[in-house]
């Protein structure tokens, strides 16, 4: 087991342990892609800027005790409950997209909704936004706005739409979210022979 998976099983836990699953499960900022040593470093910084350098200690004797213990088929929330910092990796490899709103003029387009027909939810992308991408919103698809401006596009309009926007000066779009989301559509493109 490793311990980010350590530390997912503690949060249905009762305990100091578990409020710091908690609260690590909503760190945005959670090396969480890191090797080991690099969170248990960040966990000893983060832990002791609060003073709580006892409950870094007791997570990682109860860690040392668990190591060795693979992880059971059973524990799905251990292996699939994403943690706040690892939303994008999440959404990307999982949330199907069969369409997309766009919002903005042709040429300056501003924001893009992913949508998954089925689950009538969409990820919401600003263009220009400096939010990282994980704090990203999910949103239903009913509460979507459809003004002048609004367009329901199929994946591959949409990716040809924003092709043509026009960046120039201080309006930028914001990277890498800007290159992310263009290839989490291009990875949505169904392929004809799939069809």
């Amino acid at each position: 087991m490793t311990l980010i998976e350590f530390i997912k099983s503690l949060v249905t836990k009762d305990s100091r342990l578990g409020d710091l699953a908690e609260d690590v499960m909503g760190d945005k900022n959670f090396p969480y892609d890191q090797p080991e040593e690099r969170v248990v470093s960040y966990l000893r910084f983060v832990l002791g800027r609060r003073n709580n350098d006892g409950v870094f200690e007791e997570l990682m004797a109860a860690y040392e005790v668990q190591k060795e213990t693979p992880l059971k088929l059973t524990d799905l929330h251990v292996k699939f409950a994403p943690m706040k910092a690892e939303r994008w990796e999440f959404l990307k490899a999982n949330f199907p997209c069969d369409r997309v709103i766009t919002v903005g003029e042709y040429g300056d387009i501003y924001r893009i909704y992913a949508v998954d027909a089925v689950g009538e939810t969409a990820i919401k992308f600003d263009v220009y936004a400096k939010h990282k991408l994980t704090e990203l919103s999910m949103v239903d698809v009913r509460n979507i706005y459809f003004g002048d401006l609004t367009k329901e596009l199929t994946v591959q309009q949409a990716l040809d739409q924003l092709a043509a926007n026009h960046f120039s000066g201080t309006r930028e779009p914001t990277q890498p979210n800007y290159s992310e989301m263009i290839g989490y559509l291009k990875s949505q493109l169904k392929d004809p022979l799939d069809i």
